[in-house]
């Protein structure tokens, strides 16, 4: 058996190298289930976070190493030589660091004297340390640790110590992979390991809890974020009514889905992406604070102004921690998940709403009771006189599924169609906008199994000349290469984008082109993984007819 947190990162690396190499989904589960269960406790739990990209456990951090372009190609540049044209035509060829990284260390690199050897535990102490570096000398601090790392790694490890710190796996591994490896490998249920995920919110932890037998631990707790259910679109309110026939129906907001936690004077904030967000809202914070009982609430965090709700002021909240002036914000309450000392994941919705109104919160969203689709399309219309993005049908009788997406809650929104998607590169503007990145060029996923990011657009409005400063200087900040008009960015900013129609087009990689498209939102609340795939983009094209 192995001494605890001595598994060698060599062993994980050439085991991602096998998942990302096989489509088999059984494969897949099989590999990572004969890896698991050899583990000890720390070194399982350290191994599926970096299986899932998540660099660090610094709290502060949210699971990413914070680091940017800059300070990967600084590091590289203290273990190998290369130029900056380069390592541009080098990413733009592999779309992905740690495969350049592999290629340029592949071609011979400074190794130390005597090499250290690079286990788990060694990464995730380096990983902690760029996470937590600030302040004065902080760049300094990253670049020294990370080419600590590299001077000792192998092409193949350097690979995936740089997807790890970029939090860039794309491997083909989800936490629906470790849980059926896990389930596998420690020889327990698989909806148990399910059903504690979806409690814990933490794949690692689960994982541990597998393995020593601990898996009916699990339980909803306060200060433990889960993942929002979420509703599935709906062409028209027949289709809603169709499927559900009796529903709670509620305004669509076009804020940010936030959760709330309080017990006793503590408050917590959580975003849809379960990061921690209550430094950013102390005027929140203090409304909730006001109230008596210990709870968890699902609800939108909305901006008013001049009645109609906009999106990118709360962004720019949440781009500046440091600002704490009051401003005109408020937390509307939809759901609860934990009243009276108890979870109300699995109480009707119906039972639900009423725990939610007897906290007495007065910002809960109204809502009414509905059974014809004319009726549903009254309220939809009201919703959008009223500045919002739309109406949510809900089954009365729905439990709180975390994450799921089904026919219990449907959403039906302007007639827009959108898609989210990745900016992979922006272009100097003219006029006005000279010397400024205001074109950008976005990506969305090859395939929900294939991470490949692949272009579908360009688009230059919808953004206000103060917010394309703002991302001026965050694209700036995360360039891996410039070249012509044009500046190539790691996939970072996820973006909401509203477009006339669809076409077939040679011009892009996908194969199609959004005509006409415009920003609707910058969706910082959204994750890489999170964006559409071009599934998404085939249904869209053949619904047009």
């Amino acid at each position: 058996m192995k001494a605890a947190s001595s598994a060698l990162f060599l062993e994980f690396s050439l085991l991602c190298e096998k998942l990302s190499s096989t489509s088999s989904n059984s494969e897949k589960v099989r590999l990572l289930a004969s890896y698991l269960r050899n583990l000890e406790s720390e070194d399982l739990g350290i191994a599926v976070d970096f299986l899932l990209g998540r660099a660090s456990r610094v709290r502060s951090s949210e699971g990413r190493a914070n680091v940017a372009f800059a300070t990967v190609r600084d590091a590289l540049c203290q273990v190998v030589t290369f130029s900056d044209d380069q390592l541009l035509q080098l990413y733009k060829e592999h779309g992905d660091l740690g495969e350049v990284a592999m290629e340029l260390l592949s071609s011979g690199h400074a190794a130390p004297l005597v090499r250290g050897q690079l286990t788990l535990k060694r990464i995730r102490d380096g990983m902690d340390d760029i996470a937590s570096a600030q302040g004065s000398g902080s760049e300094k601090r990253k670049v020294m640790t990370l080419t600590g790392l590299l001077l000792d790694s192998s092409p193949l490890e350097a690979k995936y110590l740089i997807k790890i710190l970029t939090s860039d796996m794309r491997i083909g591994v989800s936490e629906g992979f470790i849980a059926e490896a896990a389930a596998e490998a420690f020889s327990v249920g698989k909806e148990a390991v399910r059903k504690a995920y979806l409690l814990v919110n933490d794949m690692s932890k689960v994982a541990v809890m597998a393995k020593e037998g601990r898996l009916s631990d699990a339980g909803f707790s306060l200060f433990t974020p889960i993942r929002p259910m979420l509703a599935e679109p709906a062409s028209s309110a027949r289709q809603i009514i169709d499927d559900m026939g009796r529903c709670y129906v509620e305004d669509k907001y076009d804020g940010i889905r936030l959760q709330v936690h309080k017990k006793g004077g503590e408050v917590r904030l959580y975003s849809r992406a379960m990061d921690d967000v209550t430094r950013f809202f102390p005027e929140i914070v203090e409304q909730i604070s006001r109230l008596n009982e210990d709870f968890a609430l699902d609800g939108e965090l909305i901006y008013e102004a001049g009645g109609r709700l906009r999106f990118f002021s709360l962004q720019k909240l949440l781009r500046n921690e440091g600002r704490r002036e009051k401003h005109p914000l408020k937390f509307v309450a939809f759901d609860a998940l934990y009243a009276k000392g108890r979870s109300l994941l699995d109480l009707p919705l119906v039972e639900r709403k009423r725990e939610l109104f007897a906290l007495g919160y007065d910002n809960c969203a109204p809502f009414k009771e509905v059974s014809a689709p004319e009726d549903l399309e009254r309220a939809f219309k009201d919703s959008i006189a009223r500045g919002n993005e739309g109406i949510v049908a809900k089954d009365p009788e729905s439990t709180y599924q975390p994450g799921a997406r089904g026919k219990r809650w449907f959403k039906l929104k302007k007639a827009l169609d959108t898609l989210d998607v990745v900016v992979i590169g922006a272009q100097y503007g003219n006029g006005k906008r000279k010397g400024l990145l205001s074109d950008y060029v976005f990506a969305v996923r090859r395939s929900r199994d294939d991470p490949t990011l692949v272009p579908i657009g360009k688009a230059y409005s919808g953004l206000t000349d103060e917010e394309l400063r703002d991302y001026h200087d965050f694209f700036m900040r995360n360039k891996i290469g410039e070249k012509g008009n044009t500046v190539w960015v790691l996939p970072r900013l996820v973006i909401e984008v509203g477009f006339q129609s669809i076409q077939r087009s040679a011009r892009y990689e996908s194969g199609y082109a959004l005509r006409f498209p415009r920003i609707i939102s910058v969706r910082a609340d959204k994750k890489l993984d999170e964006i559409d795939d071009l599934q998404r983009v085939e249904d869209l094209f053949k619904a047009q007819g």
